[in-house]
């Protein structure tokens, strides 16, 4: 269930939200009522959940008489410790995008899932802590980020990513179980899917700009085969000019 947290900064208001995917995902996400959520170490960016500069130096220069193979290994923790965390991202926009159908989709066949912020807290069933808030784009080199709390090293991109003004949706799943009486780390491999009610999530469905016609009557059925009345629309890309 969504749960609020003061190390999250949420959007003001309830603005639009896009998630923007393959037909491979969409279907998986209508079939089994989840969201997917990944591994922080598993994204493409490398400094997700990175220290930044100024704190590393503030940190080195502050534990000086450290033993040096004591400090690596705290400093090798902040990486590690990115598996636990589990994201889902959004793109807040009050209109679709092209750069985003060109980053998240392949091909022909993708669709653009639009939600709401009230929408999106609401939609999640699921037993877990959900939390989201806004992603701050920063320089890594110049910004200070902290590190003594859990969340903030995780809602911070490099400011290269920022067109992206993404709404991030954490998890920290417990990584334990008990055997025999003892704990056992148990996390997932790459990602972790999470219940949602999809009738409440999805607002509206809009098919790729570079869709065939019959891709989106297919959409069109799909939806309504799993009983989601939100309306199913063509990319306003894919426009034809009034002349």
């Amino acid at each position: 269930m969504y749960k609020e947290h003061p190390e999250f900064d949420p959007p003001t208001g309830n603005p639009l939200l896009w998630r923007y995917m393959d037909f491979a995902k969409f279907i998986s996400l209508i079939e089994h009522s989840s969201l997917y959520f990944i591994r922080v170490d598993k994204l493409s960016d490398k400094f997700e959940g990175a220290p930044s500069k100024p704190y590393l130096d503030e940190f080195y220069e502050f534990y000086t008489e450290v033993p040096e193979n004591l400090m690596q290994k705290v400093a090798s923790s902040f990486k590690s410790g990115r598996r636990f965390v589990l994201v889902n991202c959004w793109c807040e926009n009050t209109s679709e995008l092209d750069s985003m159908w060109r980053k998240f989709t392949e091909g022909r066949y993708g669709v653009a899932v639009q939600t709401d912020l009230e929408s999106l807290k609401s939609s999640f069933i699921c037993e877990e802590d959900i939390h989201i808030g806004k992603v701050k784009y920063v320089d890594y080199d110049s910004e200070y980020i902290r590190q003594d709390a859990m969340f903030p090293r995780y809602l911070h991109k490099r400011d290269l990513y920022k067109d992206e003004q993404e709404i991030r949706v954490i998890a920290v799943p417990f990584p334990f179980k008990l055997d025999s009486g003892r704990l056992i780390e148990e996390i997932c491999e790459v990602g972790q899917n999470f219940e949602v009610d999809i009738k409440l999530l999805i607002r509206k469905v809009i098919v790729s700009p570079r869709a065939p016609d019959w891709f989106f009557e297919l959409v069109r059925v799909l939806l309504l085969k799993y009983g989601i009345e939100s309306a199913v629309e063509s990319s306003r890309l894919a426009d034809i000019p009034a002349w």
